[in-house]
């Protein structure tokens, strides 16, 4: 058996492994259409709220400014 030959078996192999696990795996989770059902569908939601907000000095690396927010989370 040529070596083409083995790579067209070992390439068949592969393809009906992915399949018959294919049906083993459960599928991925569906992402959220906005951010509004995201936070619906959500276990645990911290509430936080903005205590101060200032700009500092410098730009980051895609020459935006620096925002330094300070928040207080509340239960």
């Amino acid at each position: 058996m040529g070596a083409a030959a083995r790579g067209l078996q070992h390439t068949l192999g592969l393809l009906l492994l992915g399949t018959l696990l294919h049906g083993l795996m459960p599928a991925a989770a569906p992402r959220c259409r906005n951010q509004q059902q995201a936070f619906c569908n959500t276990d645990v939601a911290i509430r936080t709220k903005v205590v101060n907000e200032e700009l500092d000095s410098g730009n980051n690396i895609y020459r935006n400014p620096i925002k330094r927010i300070q928040m207080r989370s509340s239960k």
